[in-house]
């Protein structure tokens, strides 16, 4: 038996070869969510000048499939301890505050300086480090996450830093 090469059916069935309307629908669907990804682009609330300096985690690859809530906050802090057993690993950072920081909620909540541990995505950004330097750590924050807090990133800072952790 021979198949059409189009649609793969038998040739003596009726293949449904393209016609007009075939093509006009994906177009049409194509059409129509543009004008809505556009449309709601532009009822987009202002962000408070406050939230500018967090910055959007989601690679552009990612972003081309889902939308992330996912923030980044950069932040100073002095390592407190540095748990390399732990999986992921972890380190207890005192850090700054974080003034920007957006809540749960969506809204603007803010971080006072404090001790608290976080999971690190990336081990690599472990070496080379002890407890009491000086640090800066891109916080990753994505309320629906399963960690909803990551750093994702560590740079060292030069130990003349002056950190405000009041």
């Amino acid at each position: 038996m021979n198949l059409d090469p189009i649609c793969r059916l038998p040739q003596t069935s009726t293949c449904p070869r393209w016609t007009a309307s075939s093509v006009a629908t994906p177009a049409l669907a194509a059409l129509a969510l543009a004008a809505i990804t556009l449309i709601g682009g532009c009822s987009r609330a202002a962000v408070p000048p406050a939230v500018e300096s967090a910055t959007e985690a989601a690679s552009p690859a990612a972003s081309d499939t889902a939308p992330s809530t996912a923030r980044t906050y950069p932040v100073r802090a002095r390592l407190v301890r540095l748990n390399t057993r732990a999986r992921p690993p972890q380190v207890d950072i005192d850090h700054e505050s974080i003034p920007d920081l957006v809540g749960p909620s969506g809204e603007i909540e803010g971080m006072h300086s404090m001790v608290m541990p976080f999971p690190v995505a990336e081990t690599d950004d472990l070496h080379g480090l002890a407890e009491g330097d000086l640090i800066e750590v891109d916080l990753t924050v994505d309320w629906e996450a399963d960690s909803p807090a990551v750093i994702t990133a560590i740079r060292p800072l030069p130990p003349t830093t002056e950190l405000d952790l009041d």
